[in-house]
């Protein structure tokens, strides 16, 4: 495509070079660009794109956007085109979707957004939904066409190469986990969504958006500005009224976009549960659709999970699949990796991702709701290094809360001391200890997780329910910068083989 047509409908300035030139890719990092790219210098969290204009240009790199205030020396180079912008971030989105021909105008296109619960919903969803991809935490899924990025939602030339290609495939439906970052850094933006799902909030990335207010604003944009943005017809929002952000994104979500309601139990809801049963084994749940009742049976457990199946089905119901076909889609089982995951059939060993206070503890609540009274809840988890340490005084409080033993270990320590780490978790296990609601033989401090995860699996009795929560379906430990392979999941099935 020539750079003329993709720069058509764009506010820029060219400070020198040619326009018509042939553009064979577009990136913003300079150490995958290729003969004749074009380069987009972002500002990053831990570098300046424009630092690497050089790089960029060395690589093959035929054309620079760099962004309006930055001073860069373009001494030196020739045969370079360089465009000003205003904002990188939100032309590269632009760029990325032009080049590959706006592909998601070919699909019915899904966001899912929240704290909890994105992933799962992709799962039941894509269960339900014919001909439907995945684009999220796990990885990017259509059919064999399968990609593992690095980031729940990836970078816009990411999404929008991959949907290029399954709708080639035949894809007709598409899944995104939208996350926070995604929306907040415009990964998101010029994409054409059909509809939005809206799970829950509660304290999560502090680190990176300072405070609950502006995570709450990251997740609303999605439905005040790229939703709204699109140009499909019949847009829509799904929203959980139970959730009091959900209650307040009601009233700030635009006219002309319908909005769908579910809630546990709210009869005002658009869908909720007439009764449920949990168990260790599965679920059961009666459902009022719009006033159509009927049942289903899933081997996910917990409240949260009735929660999760609300949303997939409501959203199903909305693009028109029958409630026959939402039943079925139920009846066998809904494996998704590392949430609630089984990794061995007759053992009450679960492996979950849950990695923020309101997911750990949920997920024990719920385990308490389904344990008898011979069997103890035995907990093992850490938290992430570099990552928000508000939250992990929090987290040791609700484990020691909802467990009978705890073992506090590491997740991914990246370049922080793990031991400093789990000091900064005792703060909440201590409180818990203080409010005499654990006693102090009731936790150990392990450090290794290998080895924390072993004397969990030694100390636990046949009826005992063990839960490995923080890392899920993830492969990798982060210590320092080095990512060595692990996997809770593989550890288990080690462990009784």
């Amino acid at each position: 495509m020539k750079l003329e047509l993709l720069i058509e409908n764009m506010e820029y300035e060219i400070l020198f070079g040619r326009t018509d030139v042939e553009i064979t890719g577009i990136s913003c990092d300079s150490r995958n660009c290729r003969e004749g790219n074009i380069f987009v210098a972002i500002k990053g969290f831990e570098s300046d794109g424009h630092k690497f204009i050089g790089n960029a240009v060395e690589n093959g790199a035929i054309c620079v956007i760099y962004e309006a205030g930055v001073g860069i020396d373009v001494s030196g180079f020739s045969n370079i085109t360089f465009i000003k912008v205003l904002d990188t971030r939100k032309v590269y989105s632009f760029l990325c979707n032009k080049f590959y021909n706006f592909p998601s105008k070919s699909l019915k296109l899904i966001g899912i957004t929240g704290t909890n619960g994105k992933t799962t919903i992709s799962y039941i969803l894509e269960r339900i939904i014919p001909k439907s991809g995945v684009i999220g935490t796990i990885n990017c899924r259509y059919k064999n066409n399968v990609k593992i990025l690095e980031n729940t939602t990836p970078m816009s030339c990411d999404i929008n190469k991959f949907m290029q290609q399954v709708v080639k495939d035949g894809c007709e439906n598409m899944i995104i986990e939208a996350s926070s970052h995604g929306i907040d850094l415009k990964r998101l933006d010029y994409l054409d969504f059909n509809g939005g799902i809206f799970t829950n909030l509660s304290p999560e990335h502090l680190d990176y958006h300072r405070d609950l207010e502006n995570y709450y604003l990251a997740k609303n944009r999605f439905f005040t500005e790229l939703l709204p943005n699109s140009e499909k017809k019949g847009k829509f929002a799904v929203v959980n009224i139970d959730d009091e952000f959900g209650n307040r994104l009601i009233d700030e979500i635009p006219e002309d976009i319908k909005i769908f309601t579910y809630s546990l139990k709210n009869k005002r809801a658009d869908i909720f549960a007439e009764n449920y049963k949990l168990g260790l084994g599965g679920t059961e749940i009666v459902i009022n659709l719009f006033k159509n009742i009927f049942k289903i049976e899933t081997n996910l457990i917990g409240e949260h999970n009735i929660y999760n199946a609300l949303a997939s089905i409501l959203t199903a119901y909305v693009l028109n699949i029958n409630i026959e076909r939402i039943i079925y889609a139920f009846k066998n089982s809904i494996v998704i990796p590392g949430r609630l995951e089984k990794p061995i059939k007759d053992r009450n060993v679960f492996v979950d991702y849950a990695h923020t206070p309101d997911a750990l503890e949920k997920i024990l609540a719920n385990l308490n709701k389904l344990k008898n009274k011979k069997s103890r809840i035995i907990t093992v988890f850490g938290c992430g290094g570099d990552r928000d340490k508000s939250k992990r005084a929090v987290m040791g409080y609700s484990a020691a809360k909802f467990s009978d033993f705890l073992v506090i270990t590491s997740d991914n320590p990246r370049t922080e001391e793990p031991l400093s780490i789990i000091d900064d978790i005792l703060a909440g296990v201590n409180k818990a200890i203080e409010e005499k609601i654990i006693d102090s033989k009731s936790y150990r401090v392990i450090p290794d997780r290998k080895d924390a995860i072993k004397m969990c699996l030694k100390l636990a009795k046949k009826d005992d329910i063990v839960l490995i929560a923080g890392k899920g379906h993830e492969d990798y430990q982060i210590i320092g910068k080095e990512k060595r392979h692990f996997s809770d999941i593989e550890e288990v099935k080690e462990f009784f083989r």
